[in-house]
């Protein structure tokens, strides 16, 4: 009802996001409905676990789906996997970003792969290495987002960077990747 609504309003981009989208069972069916309504941009923002299989991630963009956002939050098992607190999640999501970039290169893809990572105290000092790492795989989108602790206030102060850290380090993120 909410994509009827929406295409009747004349909306043409429809974004798919909160909780993890691909493990909805009907995701493939849901994608395929909204193109046939008329979409011609749907936007998926996927922690990218399900996108590591290949086959997955061809049905997919198939299905109608013409941009991805990955969630990651490290250039590196270390950071990655303490972060999301699974070990083996960087490695699987490394294979959904070279998926998907094999995708968009082929043309199949064609609004773009980009990836979304949270700041944090474990990860701030990191982010022009993280920028470089995935430049040199083919990614020039890249989006941070600072930490909201807001479900987490215990944590807060240990997760939270400081302004001035974080200034600092997004001065020397612009300066190496101009």
């Amino acid at each position: 009802r909410e994509m009827e609504t929406a295409r009747a309003a004349g909306v043409s981009s429809l974004g798919l996001l909160g909780g993890e989208p691909t493990a909805h069972p009907r995701i493939l069916e849901l994608v395929r409905t909204a193109r046939a309504m008329g979409f011609s941009r749907i936007a998926l923002a996927s922690n990218g676990l399900k996108l590591s299989d290949p086959d997955f991630a061809a049905a997919l963009v198939e299905a109608g789906v013409t941009r991805v956002g990955i969630s990651i939050h490290g250039h590196t098992a270390a950071i990655e996997d303490a972060l999301s607190g699974r070990k083996g999640n960087f490695e699987r999501k490394v294979r959904a970003i070279a998926n998907l970039l094999d995708l968009h290169r082929r043309g199949l893809l064609p609004h773009n792969v980009s990836l979304n990572a949270v700041l944090n105290r474990k990860n701030t000092g990191r982010m022009a290495p993280f920028c470089a790492f995935f430049r040199r795989m083919g990614i020039g989108d890249v989006r941070f987002n600072l930490i909201r602790t807001d479900a987490c206030p215990e944590r807060a102060r240990a997760l939270t960077p400081r302004l001035e850290d974080l200034a600092r380090e997004i001065e020397k993120t612009i300066a190496v990747n101009l």
